[in-house]
Parts: C-alpha cells; structure tokens; sequence
C-alpha cells in the first residue's frame, strides 16, 4: 500500500508533534509546515493526498490557503481538512463553502488523528482510505500488544526478579524434583 501523503500547516509547534506522533509513519507520509505561504509552495512542490490546514496562521492563513487551492488552483480533488478551536466554527462553515472534506476541533488526542484524517479521506477516495484505515488499525493494535508485553516485563523487573535468575531458578526446579524421586 502506498502510504498517504499528508500536508500539516500548524504554526503551535505542540499541535505540530501531536500530528507528528499521531500520523503514523507506516500510513502516512507527513510534512509539516507554519504557514501558509510554505504551505502551498508544499503543496505544489509535493502533490499531497490530504492537507490540514490550521485556519488562523502567521503570514497566510488557512482559510486563504484554501481558497488558492480550491479557486485559483481549481483542484477539487486534494481531501482538505480545517483544523480550528471551538470558538471558530463559523470559520469552518465559511470554509465549508468553499470546500472542505472535514475538520478537526483542537485539542485533539494523538491516538484520534489518524483515524479521523482516513475517516475523511475515505470518502473521496474509499479504496485506498480503507486499506490504509485498516493498516493504521493493524498498526495500533500491534502497538497495544507491544505496550502490554512490555508493561508486563516492566512488572517483572520492578517486582526485583531479574528474567535471567528467573530463568535459572526455573531450569533449576525440574532437575531438583527429579533429583528427590
């Protein structure tokens, strides 16, 4: 599967790791930028599938980056996504107008952005948003297990066990019992 490439314009260097943790690299190719004017020499330079806009950004924002691509580029197809506070939905109604496939109300948790990002994009392009919903999916189940093996190991260790004396005094155990037969 081809991964998703993913435009990030994001002035608050915060939100900005949130998208970066949140994207995952297996499914998403990501660039992040803080504006909008590099916003959109990314995007011309780059061709992404999917862009985030933050709608209030230094130098350009995102609501005038969207009308670049939307009116003047007249690209209909790139998923564009407005991300905004709860006290800016009229921006993203306004937004709406113009066309957007979606928008994120920050904060947003890192575990949600891959999901809700795909869960748009799939709309537009329902093939590869769901293989790539169903590798994220795969991805972070792996995850999980991996958290819970290692949280497990942790218990172990915190408990004062070393795993190589644990081991040893279990290779020692049959042989004792054998021993006493």
């Amino acid at each position: 599967m081809d991964k998703i490439r993913i435009l990030v314009a994001e002035d608050e260097g915060l939100i900005q790791k949130l998208y970066d943790n949140g994207l995952h690299k297996d499914v998403f190719e990501t660039r992040i930028v803080s504006n909008g004017e590099e916003a959109l020499k990314v995007y011309n330079e780059w061709s992404p599938d999917v862009i985030i806009l933050d709608i209030k950004m230094p130098i350009m924002s995102g609501y005038s980056v969207l009308r670049e691509i939307r009116e003047k580029n007249k690209d209909k197809d790139t998923t564009i996504i407005m991300a905004t506070s709860l006290s800016a939905r009229d921006d993203v109604i306004s937004c709406g107008k113009i066309g957007i496939q979606g928008y994120i109300i920050k904060p947003i948790k890192v575990g949600e952005v891959g999901e809700k990002v795909l869960g748009y994009y799939q709309k537009a392009n329902p093939l590869k948003g769901r293989a790539a919903l169903d590798k994220l999916r795969e991805v972070g189940k792996r995850e999980r297990e991996a958290r819970i093996v290692n949280g497990k190991k942790a218990q172990k260790d915190e408990s004062g066990a070393d795993s190589k004396e644990s081991e040893e005094r279990s290779e020692e155990r049959p042989q004792r019992e054998k021993s006493s037969n």
